[in-house]
Protein backbone atom coordinates (compact mmCIF):
# COMPACT_ATOMS: atom_id res chain seq x y z
CA UNK A 1 0.00 0.00 0.00
CA UNK A 2 2.81 2.41 0.89
CA UNK A 3 4.61 1.68 -2.37
CA UNK A 4 1.39 2.49 -4.24
CA UNK A 5 1.06 5.81 -2.45
CA UNK A 6 4.70 6.63 -3.18
CA UNK A 7 4.11 5.78 -6.84
CA UNK A 8 1.13 8.12 -7.02
CA UNK A 9 3.26 10.83 -5.40
CA UNK A 10 5.99 10.23 -7.97
CA UNK A 11 3.38 10.48 -10.72
CA UNK A 12 2.37 13.90 -9.40
CA UNK A 13 6.02 14.99 -9.34
CA UNK A 14 6.50 13.74 -12.91
CA UNK A 15 3.43 15.67 -14.00
CA UNK A 16 4.76 18.83 -12.35
CA UNK A 17 8.15 18.33 -13.99
CA UNK A 18 6.52 17.82 -17.40
CA UNK A 19 4.48 21.00 -16.94
CA UNK A 20 7.61 22.95 -16.01
CA UNK A 21 9.52 21.62 -19.04
CA UNK A 22 6.69 22.51 -21.45
CA UNK A 23 6.31 25.92 -19.80
CA UNK A 24 10.05 26.64 -20.10
CA UNK A 25 10.04 25.59 -23.76
CA UNK A 26 7.11 27.91 -24.41
CA UNK A 27 8.80 30.85 -22.67
CA UNK A 28 12.08 30.28 -24.53
CA UNK A 29 10.20 30.11 -27.82
CA UNK A 30 8.34 33.37 -27.14
CA UNK A 31 11.55 35.11 -26.09
CA UNK A 32 13.40 33.74 -29.12
CA UNK A 33 10.67 34.98 -31.46
CA UNK A 34 10.67 38.40 -29.82
CA UNK A 35 14.45 38.73 -30.10
CA UNK A 36 14.50 37.34 -33.62
CA UNK A 37 16.99 34.59 -32.90
CA UNK A 38 16.38 31.09 -34.16
CA UNK A 39 19.23 29.41 -32.30
CA UNK A 40 17.04 28.35 -29.38
CA UNK A 41 15.28 25.60 -31.35
CA UNK A 42 17.59 22.91 -29.96
CA UNK A 43 16.77 23.93 -26.39
CA UNK A 44 13.05 24.10 -27.15
CA UNK A 45 13.06 20.64 -28.74
CA UNK A 46 15.02 19.18 -25.84
CA UNK A 47 12.66 20.63 -23.25
CA UNK A 48 9.62 19.39 -25.15
CA UNK A 49 11.17 15.91 -25.36
CA UNK A 50 11.84 15.96 -21.60
CA UNK A 51 8.27 17.09 -20.94
CA UNK A 52 6.82 14.32 -23.08
CA UNK A 53 9.04 11.68 -21.46
CA UNK A 54 8.09 12.89 -17.97
CA UNK A 55 4.41 12.75 -18.93
CA UNK A 56 4.69 9.14 -20.09
CA UNK A 57 6.69 8.07 -17.04
CA UNK A 58 4.22 9.88 -14.76
CA UNK A 59 1.30 8.00 -16.30
CA UNK A 60 3.15 4.70 -15.83
CA UNK A 61 3.83 5.51 -12.14
CA UNK A 62 0.18 6.45 -11.66
CA UNK A 63 -1.17 3.32 -13.32
CA UNK A 64 1.26 1.07 -11.44
CA UNK A 65 0.46 2.70 -8.11
CA UNK A 66 -3.30 2.49 -8.63
CA UNK A 67 -3.07 -1.14 -9.75
CA UNK A 68 -1.01 -2.01 -6.68
CA UNK A 69 -3.44 -0.24 -4.36
CA UNK A 70 -6.28 -2.21 -5.94
CA UNK A 71 -4.30 -5.39 -5.15
CA UNK A 72 -3.32 -6.37 -8.68
CA UNK A 73 0.02 -8.11 -9.13
CA UNK A 74 0.44 -6.31 -12.46
CA UNK A 75 0.88 -3.07 -10.52
CA UNK A 76 3.59 -4.68 -8.43
CA UNK A 77 5.48 -5.80 -11.53
CA UNK A 78 5.13 -2.35 -13.11
CA UNK A 79 6.47 -0.65 -9.99
CA UNK A 80 9.41 -3.04 -9.73
CA UNK A 81 10.37 -2.31 -13.35
CA UNK A 82 9.87 1.45 -12.97
CA UNK A 83 11.89 1.54 -9.75
CA UNK A 84 14.75 -0.34 -11.41
CA UNK A 85 14.79 1.96 -14.43
CA UNK A 86 14.43 5.03 -12.21
CA UNK A 87 17.23 3.90 -9.94
CA UNK A 88 19.62 3.28 -12.82
CA UNK A 89 18.79 6.63 -14.43
CA UNK A 90 19.18 8.44 -11.09
CA UNK A 91 22.55 6.80 -10.55
CA UNK A 92 23.66 7.78 -14.06
CA UNK A 93 22.45 11.35 -13.46
CA UNK A 94 24.29 11.55 -10.14
CA UNK A 95 27.55 10.35 -11.69
CA UNK A 96 27.17 12.77 -14.60
CA UNK A 97 26.40 15.64 -12.20
CA UNK A 98 29.46 14.89 -10.08
CA UNK A 99 31.59 14.64 -13.22
CA UNK A 100 30.32 18.06 -14.35
CA UNK A 101 31.01 19.41 -10.84
CA UNK A 102 27.37 20.26 -10.10
CA UNK A 103 26.89 18.89 -6.57
CA UNK A 104 23.36 20.26 -6.18
CA UNK A 105 22.09 18.18 -9.07
CA UNK A 106 23.95 15.15 -7.72
CA UNK A 107 22.20 15.50 -4.36
CA UNK A 108 18.82 15.52 -6.13
CA UNK A 109 19.81 12.47 -8.11
CA UNK A 110 20.85 10.61 -4.97
CA UNK A 111 17.48 11.47 -3.40
CA UNK A 112 15.80 10.01 -6.50
CA UNK A 113 17.96 6.91 -6.18
CA UNK A 114 16.87 6.55 -2.55
CA UNK A 115 13.18 6.87 -3.42
CA UNK A 116 13.56 4.30 -6.21
CA UNK A 117 15.29 1.93 -3.77
CA UNK A 118 12.50 2.47 -1.23
CA UNK A 119 9.76 1.72 -3.76
CA UNK A 120 11.68 -1.35 -4.97
CA UNK A 121 12.18 -2.62 -1.44
CA UNK A 122 8.53 -2.13 -0.53
CA UNK A 123 7.23 -3.85 -3.65
CA UNK A 124 9.43 -6.93 -3.35
CA UNK A 125 8.82 -7.31 0.39
CA UNK A 126 7.15 -10.50 1.58
CA UNK A 127 4.41 -8.53 3.29
CA UNK A 128 3.38 -7.09 -0.08
CA UNK A 129 3.21 -10.60 -1.51
CA UNK A 130 1.00 -11.76 1.36
CA UNK A 131 -1.17 -8.63 1.10
CA UNK A 132 -1.74 -9.25 -2.61
CA UNK A 133 -2.48 -12.94 -2.02
CA UNK A 134 -5.08 -12.11 0.65
CA UNK A 135 -7.14 -9.96 -1.72
CA UNK A 136 -10.86 -10.71 -1.57
CA UNK A 137 -12.07 -12.94 -4.38
CA UNK A 138 -8.64 -14.36 -5.08
CA UNK A 139 -8.27 -18.12 -5.40
CA UNK A 140 -5.95 -19.50 -2.79
CA UNK A 141 -3.59 -22.42 -3.44
CA UNK A 142 -4.47 -24.00 -0.10
CA UNK A 143 -7.57 -25.11 1.80
CA UNK A 144 -10.34 -27.56 0.98
CA UNK A 145 -11.79 -27.69 -2.51
CA UNK A 146 -14.91 -25.72 -3.23
CA UNK A 147 -18.12 -27.57 -2.20
CA UNK A 148 -19.83 -27.45 -5.57
CA UNK A 149 -19.80 -29.41 -8.78
CA UNK A 150 -20.08 -33.09 -9.50
CA UNK A 151 -17.62 -35.32 -7.69
CA UNK A 152 -15.09 -36.99 -9.94
CA UNK A 153 -16.21 -40.51 -8.94
CA UNK A 154 -19.79 -40.20 -10.27
CA UNK A 155 -23.24 -39.74 -8.75
CA UNK A 156 -23.98 -41.30 -5.37
CA UNK A 157 -26.39 -44.23 -5.32
CA UNK A 158 -29.64 -44.49 -3.35
CA UNK A 159 -29.39 -44.47 0.45
CA UNK A 160 -28.85 -47.88 2.10
CA UNK A 161 -31.88 -49.86 3.29
CA UNK A 162 -31.62 -51.32 6.79
CA UNK A 163 -33.41 -54.54 7.83
CA UNK A 164 -36.72 -53.91 9.50
CA UNK A 165 -37.23 -50.51 7.90
CA UNK A 166 -39.36 -49.82 4.91
CA UNK A 167 -37.31 -48.72 1.93
CA UNK A 168 -39.14 -45.41 1.71
CA UNK A 169 -40.74 -43.25 4.34
CA UNK A 170 -44.41 -44.14 4.81
CA UNK A 171 -46.99 -41.37 4.93
CA UNK A 172 -49.25 -41.34 8.03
Amino acid sequence: MTAGLLAVGLAVLCGHSAFRAFDAADKIEKLSNRLGQGSAQDSIGGLQWIGALNSIIGVLWLVGGLLLMSRKSTGRIMLILLACVGGVSSLYSAIASLDAEVPGAAIGSFIGLGVAALVLGLTIAGSTTRWLAAAPGRLRPYGPPAPYGQPSYGQPGPPPVYPGQPPYPQPY
